[in-house]
């Protein structure tokens, strides 16, 4: 399980938190 301790939002999958981290929404 991957965490973004900024945004405070965990994530299923690496693809989808790599996604996350390039997102709009990760600042």
């Amino acid at each position: 399980k991957f965490y973004c301790y900024i945004c405070k939002t965990d994530c299923c999958s690496q693809q989808n938190f790599q996604s996350h981290m390039a997102g709009i929404q990760h600042q």
